[in-house]
C-alpha cells in the first residue's frame, strides 16, 4: 500500500499518482509513510486528515501526537519551537498563539527596560538631591553655543567662545552645569553598573527559558490546533472526502509570509522599546 504524503489516501503498491489529490507517490515505496491506514484515529482525530493539515513533516507528528495519546503526556521536545519559538508558531500558521508569545516577550522586554529606567532615574534623583546640581539637557547649554564649522581653526573657534562667554556668562554657567551632571550620571551608572547586569542578564535568561517550555509543548499545542481547525473545516467542508483533504491541505502546513510579517512587526516593537 502506498499511503500519500499529501493527502493521507491510501493508494494501491502500483499507483503512480495519489488518486484523491494527484501528488507524485514514486518516493511512497522508498519512504515508507509512519501510518499504513489513514483511518486511524488520534484522540478522535482520523489520521489521513492530520497527515493533509500538517504537511511534509506529518511522519514526524504522527508518531509524537500518538505516544502523547497512549502516555496521556502533554511534553515532547521541538527544537524548531524551542529555537525559533513565536516564529515556528507563526510559520505553523498559529497566528493567535504568536501574537499572544509575541505581546507577552514584548511585556516583558518592557518590563527590564522600565526597571532599568527607573533603578537608574531613583538613584539619580537621590545623587542629585545632595549636591547642588541641576540636571540640564545638551540643547540648554552646548546647543546655545556658537557652531563650529569644520573649515574653522581651533584657535580661532576658542577665542570666538571666550568672546561669547563674555558677553553671555549665563551659558558658561549652564555647560559647566551639564558637564557635571553628566559627570554625576556616569558616577550613578558606574555605581548601579552590577544591578544593570543582573537585569541583562535575565534579560537573556529569561527568553531562553521560554524557549525551553515552548520546545516541550509546542507539539502538544501545535496538535490542539491541528484538532480544533480540522473539526471546523470538516464541519463547513462537503461530504467528498477529497474536497476535505484538499481544504485542510490548504489551510494548514507552513506558511513563511506570516513569519516575514511577524518578524517585521516584531523588528518595529524593539525599535519602539529602544527609544524608551
Amino acid at each position: 500500500m502506498n499511503v500519500c504524503k499529501s493527502c493521507g489516501t491510501a493508494n494501491s503498491d502500483t499507483a503512480v499518482v495519489c488518486k484523491d489529490c494527484g501528488a507524485s507517490l514514486r518516493h511512497a515505496a522508498e519512504n515508507p509513510t509512519y501510518y499504513e491506514d489513514p483511518d486511524e484515529l488520534i484522540d478522535g482525530v482520523e489520521v489521513k486528515y492530520l497527515r493533509a493539515f500538517t504537511g511534509r513533516a506529518a511522519n514526524h507528528y504522527l508518531r509524537v501526537w500518538k505516544r502523547q495519546a497512549e502516555t496521556g503526556k502533554k511534553t515532547s521536545f521541538n527544537g524548531w519551537a524551542m529555537i525559533f519559538s513565536i516564529y515556528w508558531f507563526l510559520a505553523r500558521r498559529m497566528v493567535k498563539t504568536g501574537v499572544g508569545l509575541s505581546v507577552i516577550s514584548f511585556c516583558l522586554g518592557l518590563l527590564f527596560a522600565l526597571a532599568g529606567f527607573f533603578i537608574l532615574s531613583g538613584r539619580l534623583d537621590t545623587a542629585l538631591a545632595g549636591r547642588d546640581i541641576e540636571p540640564i539637557t545638551y540643547a540648554e547649554s552646548y546647543g546655545l553655543l556658537p557652531e563650529h564649522s569644520p573649515y574653522q581653526p581651533l584657535e580661532a573657534y576658542e577665542a570666538e567662545l571666550d568672546a561669547f562667554y563674555a558677553e553671555h556668562p549665563e551659558v558658561k554657567e549652564k555647560v559647566a552645569a551639564y558637564n557635571a551632571y553628566q559627570e554625576l550620571r556616569r558616577d550613578v551608572q558606574e555605581q548601579t553598573s552590577d544591578l544593570l547586569f543582573v537585569l541583562t542578564l535575565l534579560g537573556y535568561i529569561i527568553p531562553f527559558v521560554f524557549g525551553l517550555v515552548l520546545g516541550l509543548f509546542g507539539d502538544h499545542l501545535y496538535f490542539r490546533y491541528a484538532k480544533w481547525k480540522i473539526h471546523e473545516i470538516l464541519k463547513r467542508s462537503s461530504d467528498d472526502d477529497g474536497v476535505k483533504l484538499i481544504e485542510l491541505r490548504n489551510a494548514g502546513g507552513v506558511k513563511p509570509l506570516n513569519v516575514v510579517i511577524g518578524a517585521l512587526v516584531i523588528f518595529a516593537f524593539n525599535n519602539i522599546l529602544s527609544l524608551l
